[in-house]
């Protein structure tokens, strides 16, 4: 119960998974930030799930829903879970939903929760896929930090294509995004071998002893990841043409959760 004896409002299952798909697909997905992520969502390979760790007591119970990528709901009642018990669900989840290669372990959290804190949650995260790594060595996952604070203005300053993630990864509710390590590997094989192909065409245009160095350098063909944040930048950067788009709309989205309560 709320002071004064009112019934406090919690949110359902059903509105927290409708705000942060608002964020996946309004965000992440129409601006074109993972150019994997609607195709991902698309075939299936993307599931989310709520671990919720507000008051059991007054919290009414809600129906999963038919969207396929809203996952079930873990509800944790003995105190904050460890990093060896996030790691058990993510395993847990993985079993069953076989198909999956994206998991958005998605934290509902109570009033003054230590992880509200960005850097708190974010040392959670690399304690859990540190758990995960020996509880789980057969099955890999490569783990990113999502989180509705930004980080504090020291090193998000003068704005680069790296820092950009951070300001990009404002989720409603803090999220561990777990993706196979699988599945990202041969992306990034993909990637290699594509940019390779377009890097020895450039070369043609170069002296033989320049285009020898170039080519013999590991670090000459732009790795995905570096690919992702320059592309990002370009548009959704501080002079993007996205970028007034961005803040839009994470702004609403964050508005949104913020009248549901509870954070």
């Amino acid at each position: 119960m709320a002071d004064g004896g009112e019934r406090r409002r919690y949110p359902t299952d059903l509105e927290l998974h409708r705000v942060h798909d608002r964020y996946l697909i309004d965000v992440v997905e129409a601006l074109s930030l993972c150019p994997f992520a609607s195709r991902a969502r698309d075939q299936g390979e993307v599931v989310r799930v709520l671990v919720r760790l507000d008051d059991w007591r007054d919290r009414p119970v809600t129906a999963t829903g038919s969207v396929p990528w809203h996952g079930p709901t873990i509800v944790h009642r003995r105190g904050d879970p460890s990093p060896e018990e996030v790691a058990r669900f993510l395993s847990d989840v993985a079993v069953l939903r076989p198909r999956a290669a994206v998991f958005l372990l998605t934290f509902i959290l109570p009033d003054g929760h230590p992880w509200h804190d960005r850097y708190a949650f974010d040392r959670m995260m690399q304690r859990t896929s540190l758990q995960h790594r020996r509880r789980d060595p057969q099955r890999r996952f490569y783990m990113a930090c999502f989180h509705p604070v930004m980080p504090t203005s020291e090193g998000l300053w003068p704005a680069t294509a790296a820092n950009l993630v951070h300001r990009i990864r404002r989720s409603p509710d803090p999220v561990i995004q777990a993706v196979r390590a699988d599945v990202m590997d041969q992306l990034r094989a993909d990637h290699r071998k594509v940019a390779r192909g377009r890097m020895r065409a450039d070369l043609e245009s170069l002296p033989a002893e320049i285009a020898h160095i170039i080519a013999h350098n590991p670090e000459a063909v732009e790795s995905l990841s570096d690919a992702i944040d320059r592309n990002n930048f370009a548009r959704v950067g501080p002079r993007g043409h996205e970028h007034a788009l961005l803040l839009e709309r994470l702004e609403q989205i964050h508005a949104d959760r913020r009248a549901l309560g509870q954070v």
